[in-house]
């Protein structure tokens, strides 16, 4: 079979009247395609992306303990909020993100 053919079977198949036939061939068709195309999205993926080179270094601070004003809904209120770590990235000197390792996510804390 030519590639012409190969590349219309799903058509020919519907045109001779096997539904059935027609939907598989087309959903193997768009499995087919959507493989390749992740393939090729991969490879030029990898091939376009240059690799940094340098330092990368995380930094311990501690915030100290303070007051700050936090929403809940509609109100407003001065919360007190106890001293908890931040890791600062630095990737070739430059601050990437704080990352917060405060076990409470919102860090609201009673007032002792």
């Amino acid at each position: 079979m030519h590639l012409p053919g190969l590349l219309l079977l799903p058509f020919h198949v519907f045109e001779s009247g096997r539904i059935a036939a027609g939907i598989i061939v087309s959903i193997a068709y768009v499995a087919m395609l959507s493989v390749f195309g992740a393939t090729i999205y991969e490879i030029f993926n990898f091939v376009g992306v240059t690799p940094r080179v340098g330092e990368a270094n995380v930094t311990k601070r501690i915030a100290p303990v303070h007051w700050e004003w936090q929403s809940r809904g509609r109100a407003i209120m001065r919360v007190y909020v106890q001293d908890y770590e931040v890791l600062d990235l630095l990737i070739n000197g430059r601050k990437i993100y704080p990352v917060d390792t405060n076990p409470s996510k919102d860090r609201l804390n009673p007032r002792p």
